[in-house]
């Protein structure tokens, strides 16, 4: 489900937007913001994860403007979407929580209010996801698998033991090998199966700690380590596997002469192999170019998406400012300042003097005006009129 976050950045600040690498790939961040407030940081805009939109909308300098702008575009998002996507207003500020529960009453329940874009994961959730990726690793995967399947048929046979003892045990083994104490458990199993004999068990062992493979524990068994049986081993002639059998049953020619003709059929299958391995690699090659690509192109929209949330100071918006701090020094009178907005955008979008004194006739008394006019000269001197 896509997410839509509407950030009141006036509020929340940078902090708000920290955790964007953890959201999803097609959620939408939109910053709303004004003239007082373009310091948003670039390293907390770039780290968001890959296929994550961020739109910057600068909205006027007014009371409760970026309130009313960002509930605005909220409705926007609610008409165009319906139910199907996720809403999140980023801020500490209460008042929301009347619109959200409006909305929710209208059966919009995927609606809420948090302080921040995303929080970070608690201590007790991170060491349960590190222990879970540690098993994750000491774990066989499914190729792993069939390589020590194919190890250890290979092995067997080449002690001795018939095709049918060789697929037994194979099987014993992979239904044990990811579980915790893995030889213990294959251990029991081959005593299922074949009674106590411990010749079996140790041919077994010996094949698995050739191979080399961490356990369950993460520690590498290797050749000649011991992992005492849940099963005491017997010495006892009658329970070891005589020589020349397998199993229970005798080695017979047959049967050499079957397993010679396997091994010679697989020989001659491993150049196939190879070329198909080597195909698997070339593909796998172009999808890493593919990949790289895909990252050089998410990098140049990272760097429009930055450009286009710092937007440069133009001559207006210069000029607006260098007013507003002019009139703050000037005009400290109550009756300015109740005043002051209205009184402002008079004096940016006046096209003459005459303009501009009989507009503020409106708001002022004449000999007041006439005061105005002179103490406003830096801003009415190069309109044209008297």
């Amino acid at each position: 489900m896509e997410t839509y976050y509407l950030i009141d950045f006036e509020n929340v600040h940078n902090e708000g937007l920290e955790n964007l690498d953890s959201l999803n790939p097609g959620d939408h961040v939109h910053i709303f913001y004004t003239e007082n407030a373009l310091n948003i940081s670039l390293d907390i805009i770039l780290s968001k994860g890959t296929g994550v939109e961020i739109v910057g909308h600068k909205v006027p300098v007014r009371k409760q403007s970026l309130d009313m702008h960002l509930v605005s575009y909220l409705g926007y998002l609610l008409g165009s979407h319906t139910e199907q996507c996720a809403y999140v207003i980023v801020s500490k500020d209460t008042d929301y929580d009347n619109i959200i529960k409006y909305w929710r009453n209208k059966g919009y329940k995927q609606i809420k209010r948090k302080a921040q874009v995303a929080e970070k994961a608690s201590a007790e959730q991170e060491i349960a996801a590190g222990k879970a990726e540690q098993e994750k690793k000491n774990a066989f995967s499914g190729e792993e698998r069939d390589k020590l399947n194919h190890y250890m048929q290979h092995c067997l046979l080449e002690k001795g033991y018939s095709t049918q003892d060789v697929g037994r045990l194979c099987k014993i083994v992979n239904a044990n090998c990811n579980l915790q104490h893995p030889l213990q458990k294959i251990n029991n199993g081959i005593t299922k199966q074949y009674g106590k004999k411990a010749a079996v068990y140790q041919d077994v062992k010996e094949i698995w700690n050739q191979y080399g493979k961490k356990d369950a524990s993460g520690q590498l068994e290797k050749k000649g380590t011991e992992d005492k049986p849940l099963v005491t081993e017997q010495s006892d002639s009658q329970n070891a596997v005589p020589k020349g059998w397998r199993g229970q049953q005798p080695v017979t020619t047959k049967q050499i002469e079957t397993e010679k003709t396997q091994k010679a059929t697989r020989k001659k299958k491993a150049p196939k192999e190879k070329s198909q391995q080597s195909v698997g690699k070339k593909k796998a090659a172009k999808g890493k170019d593919q990949q790289t690509a895909g990252k050089k192109k998410a990098a140049k929209e990272k760097d429009q998406q930055t450009a286009a949330v710092k937007e440069p100071k133009n001559a207006e918006q210069k000029k607006e400012a260098k007013l507003r701090s002019f009139f703050g020094q000037h005009f400290k009178r109550k009756q300015y300042v109740e005043k002051k907005e209205d009184t402002i955008q008079i004096i940016l979008q006046a096209k003459s003097r005459q303009e501009m004194n009989n507009a503020l006739t409106k708001l002022y008394p004449s000999e007041v005006v006439g005061a105005m006019m002179k103490t406003l000269k830096p801003f009415n001197k190069d309109l044209p009129g008297r």
